[in-house]
C-alpha cells in the first residue's frame, strides 16, 4: 500500500511517519506540507491513498480533497485533523473523503483502517464519532426550523447503512435484514458493525437512538 502525508506541522508528519512506515505492507512514499505541494507530488509520483489535514496555509484540505477528485485516477483521501465540528467533518466527506480521524488517535489505530478503506468502507475513530454525535444531540434539542434539512450522517454512511438502520428501528434480527436485503448474513453484520462504529455506539439500540436524534429517521 503507498500512502503519502499532506500537513503542514513536520511534528505530525514525522510521527505519522514513523509509525505507518513500521506497518507490514505499507510504504509512505512522500509527504508534503500543502495542498499545492501535494498535487505537484502526486502528479510525479501517484499513491493509493493520502492522510491529510483540514486547516493549512493556502489550499485548505477540503479544498485539496476536492482538486484530488478531478483528477482521473484520484488516491482515496483520509482526514487527519483537530477540527470535528460537524460542518466540518460533513465538508469533508462531500468533497470526497472516505475516512476521518483526530490527531490525537493512536496511529497504530489508523494504520488499522487503511486496508479497510482502500476496500470502500468508510473509516472512523471513535473519538471522531463520539464527538459528532454529542453535537448532533445538542442540535436535537434545537427548533428544526433552525437545522439543517440534511443530516451530517447523510453523508458518512452509505445508503446500505442508512437502509439497515431504518431496518433496525423496527426492530428485524439480522437473518431477516439479510433477507430483505437480498445479501448474507455474515455481510449485515459487518455493515452493522461499521455503523455503529461511524455514529459511536457499541449496540443497536444506541444505533438506532443516534439516527433519530440525527434526523436520520422519523
Amino acid at each position: 500500500m503507498r500512502i503519502a502525508l499532506v500537513d503542514d506541522d513536520a511534528f505530525v508528519r514525522g510521527l505519522l511517519v514513523s509509525t505507518l512506515g513500521q506497518e507490514p505492507g505499507v510504504e509512505v512514499v512522500w509527504e508534503a506540507g500543502s495542498g499545492e505541494e501535494s498535487l505537484e507530488k502526486f502528479a510525479v509520483e501517484p499513491v493509493e491513498l493520502i492522510l491529510i489535514d483540514l486547516q493549512m496555509p493556502g489550499m485548505g484540505g477540503t479544498a485539496t480533497i476536492q482538486a484530488f477528485q478531478k483528477l482521473d485516477n484520484p488516491p482515496m483521501m483520509i482526514v487527519v485533523s483537530t477540527l470535528t465540528t460537524t460542518d466540518k467533518v460533513q465538508a469533508a466527506f462531500r468533497a470526497g473523503a472516505r475516512g476521518y480521524f483526530m490527531k490525537e488517535d493512536n496511529p497504530a489505530l489508523i494504520a488499522d483502517c487503511l486496508g479497510r478503506a482502500l476496500q470502500g468502507e468508510l473509516v472512523f475513530s471513535s473519538k471522531c464519532s463520539m464527538v459528532v454525535v454529542e453535537q448532533l444531540k445538542g442540535a436535537s434539542t434545537v427548533a428544526p426550523s433552525k437545522m439543517s434539512g440534511e443530516s451530517v450522517w447523510e453523508g458518512v454512511l452509505t445508503d446500505r447503512e442508512l437502509e439497515i438502520v431504518g431496518l433496525l428501528a423496527d426492530s428485524l434480527e439480522t437473518k431477516e435484514i439479510a433477507r430483505r436485503l437480498g445479501t448474507s448474513i455474515e455481510t449485515v453484520k459487518k455493515q452493522v458493525q461499521s455503523l455503529m462504529a461511524k455514529l459511536g455506539v457499541n449496540n443497536r439500540a444506541g444505533a438506532v437512538a443516534s439516527a433519530f436524534r440525527a434526523g436520520l429517521l422519523r
